[in-house]
């Protein structure tokens, strides 16, 4: 499969999973966190690597969840700097 299918199927995972019973503006900012995600996360995997760290949905949501920790905690550190 390639990598790009692969990135496509994570994403479209990941969404039909968060975005369940979600009101609009809740489902639009999840869903722009999980693009942001693939963008600057698993887009830098091999397809390899990708088969290796996504092979379940749990691995998934543990790399997302992860990855919206890590920019929560970026962005207070920027703000306490400024």
């Amino acid at each position: 499969m390639a990598k790009e299918a692969l990135l496509k199927y994570l994403e479209e995972g990941l969404k039909h999973v968060l975005c369940v019973n979600l009101d609009p503006a809740t489902q639009e900012s999840v869903n722009a966190a999980i693009a942001m995600f693939i963008i600057e996360n698993a887009s830098r995997y091999s397809e390899k690597e990708l088969i290796t760290h996504f092979n379940t949905m749990e691995k998934g949501l543990i790399r997302f969840i992860d990855y919206i920790e890590s920019s929560i905690v970026m962005d207070k550190t920027s703000l306490a700097i400024h």
